[in-house]
This record gives structure tokens, C-alpha cells and sequence, in this order.
């Protein structure tokens, strides 16, 4: 089986925190593998980006048409 190119770089770089972004708003953010913030979003069309230990420029990157 094919893993997700978002999956291989987290077993290679086994970051402490991963957050997540929808539209450059916070809505996960998790921390050696504890979800410690979460916010409930109603997807349409936007950005959603993953980021690694705080790091500015994003591992995963995906735009959503929720239409």
C-alpha cells in the first residue's frame, strides 16, 4: 500500500508538534501525539495546511472544494 507523501515525511522527521491551519487559522494542533487544541470548522472552499514543530513553511498543503 501506498502511503500518503504527508505520512512518509512525519516517519522521517518524527516531529514533536504537528498544527493545522484552514485558511491560515489554527484548528489542530497536536503535541508528542496529544491533541492539545482543536477547533470545529465548516470546510468550503479553502487552504488547509500541516506544519511540523512550528515550522513557518507548511509539509502538506491541499486545496478544498467543498462545494
Amino acid at each position: 500500500m501506498v502511503q500518503h507523501s504527508f505520512l512518509q515525511k512525519a516517519q522521517q522527521r518524527q516531529p514533536d508538534t504537528v498544527s493545522a491551519y484552514w485558511n491560515g487559522q489554527p484548528i489542530l494542533r497536536i503535541e508528542q501525539g496529544q491533541v492539545v487544541w482543536e477547533a470545529q470548522v465548516c470546510p468550503g472552499f479553502g487552504l488547509l495546511t500541516l506544519h511540523f514543530d512550528d515550522d513557518p513553511y507548511p509539509v502538506y498543503v491541499q486545496v478544498i472544494d467543498g462545494a
